[in-house]
Formats: C-alpha cells, sequence, structure tokens
C-alpha cells in the first residue's frame, strides 16, 4: 500500500521548489505560489505534472493590494521599504523603491474551500517581511499543518512588519514551537555579512510539539516524520 501524499504549499516560488524538497517530491502534492507574471508562466510551463501554481500573492485577505518593488527584485515586497532601519548597512541600495503596482492578493483558505488544492501540510514562506499576514490567511488549517519554514526578521526591514517574535506567538496558538534557526550566509548564526555583522534575518522551522505528537495515531506519526524531513528536523524520539 502507497504511503498517502502530503500538502506541501511554496510560497514565493521564483525558481521553483528547492533542491533539498526534490528527493521527498513524491511523497508530497505541490503548490508553487508566485505572483509575477514571467515566472508564473514559466513555472506553469516547466513544472512537473501535477504541480498546481497559483498566480496571486498570497495574504490575509481576499482584495487587490499594492505590490513595491525594489531595484533588486528579491527585496521587493507587499510592503514598503524601511528606510530608517536600512540606513545604516551598505545593502541598502538594493532596496532602493523602483516602482509600485498591484497585484490580485487571495488567503489560501479561500482558495482552499473552493476546490482544487491539498491540505498544506508543510509550508514554506519566503515573501520578504509578508510571511505574517500570509500564514494568516492559513486560518483554521493551520491546525492540519505540520512544519512550517519562513524567513523572518529580528527587526523590521518594511514598515509595520510583524516580526520573529509575533509569528512564535501567532504560531503556538496552532500548536507550533520552533525547532531551528538558519542563514546560509552564516551557518552558526554568528553575524549575517549582508548586515554588516548583524543578525537580522534567518529561517525558521516550526513543527507541532512533542507533546502534540504523543497524542496522536500512527499513521499522523509517519506523515508528520515526512513533514519535519522536508525542512531538515528531525522526528521527535
Amino acid at each position: 500500500m502507497h504511503a498517502r501524499k502530503l500538502g506541501y504549499v511554496d510560497i514565493g516560488a521564483r525558481g521553483g521548489a528547492s533542491a533539498e524538497f526534490a528527493r521527498l517530491r513524491d511523497r508530497f502534492d505541490l503548490v508553487l505560489v508566485e505572483p509575477e507574471p514571467a515566472e508564473f508562466h514559466r513555472l506553469q510551463r516547466d513544472s512537473a505534472a501535477g504541480t498546481r501554481v497559483i498566480g496571486a500573492a498570497l495574504g490575509h485577505i481576499d482584495a487587490m493590494i499594492d505590490f513595491h518593488e525594489t531595484v533588486n527584485p528579491n527585496c521587493s515586497s507587499a510592503l514598503q521599504v524601511n528606510q530608517d532601519f536600512l540606513a545604516n548597512y551598505g545593502i541598502r541600495p538594493h532596496f532602493t523603491p523602483k516602482s509600485r503596482t498591484t497585484m490580485a492578493c487571495r488567503r489560501y483558505d479561500t482558495l482552499f474551500a473552493a476546490g482544487g488544492l491539498p491540505l498544506p501540510h508543510a509550508v514554506k514562506v519566503d515573501v520578504q517581511g509578508f510571511e505574517f499576514q500570509v500564514l494568516s490567511g492559513f486560518g483554521a488549517l493551520l491546525h492540519q499543518c505540520l512544519s512550517i519554514q519562513a524567513e523572518t526578521h529580528f527587526y523590521p526591514l518594511y514598515r509595520d512588519q510583524r516580526i520573529f517574535g509575533d509569528l512564535v506567538a501567532f504560531l503556538a496558538d496552532f500548536g507550533f514551537v520552533l525547532r531551528r534557526l538558519g542563514n546560509p550566509r552564516s551557518p552558526e548564526l554568528n553575524g549575517d555579512p549582508h548586515f554588516e555583522g548583524d543578525l537580522v534575518e534567518v529561517d525558521a522551522v516550526f513543527t507541532k510539539s512533542k507533546h502534540w505528537l504523543t497524542t496522536q495515531p500512527d499513521h499522523a506519526r509517519a506523515d508528520f516524520a515526512i513533514a519535519c524531513e522536508v525542512f531538515g528536523v528531525p522526528a521527535y524520539r
């Protein structure tokens, strides 16, 4: 008997799913979310059969929102850049505003209710300061989510940004605990060269807690192990 597939939602999927995900691809139903039109169409064209590609931003509302493009497209965000915070860093020119557009924003729970998308068992979010709003848009579906990897910040790179502590508190209400912090530019988390040696930005991995796991049947434990593996954290002993 084949193990059931879990849902994997990659939000901010420019370039496609990560290499780390590829080795577990057959265990997941993949959803890629990328609102930039050219990249959306490329993902539609090049993704494996069965992959769903969403060409709208995900967030906390179903509405049109402003999108703030920067000179470096990797710094663009649904939030305005916090120039006051960035004033002391050499990376500031990358965040120089270029233009402002509007784009459709959708809640994941709204799209899920319409049909055709999997439960979000594993979620990866990299949306330049908008992570809190994106995860809010999953609503009660977060009760069924098992693992989350989110880029987050200790200081606000963007105006009105919800930072690391806000994310920890929000996810705790859905039974998540922090399992790992990482930064590819600083493996030991000993500062970040992009921010003059200050630790500003990290990837945070959350999973359901060990207490939660003790209450689950065997099939849920097996799902949890896969959801942990995809983000490189061990399932509890």
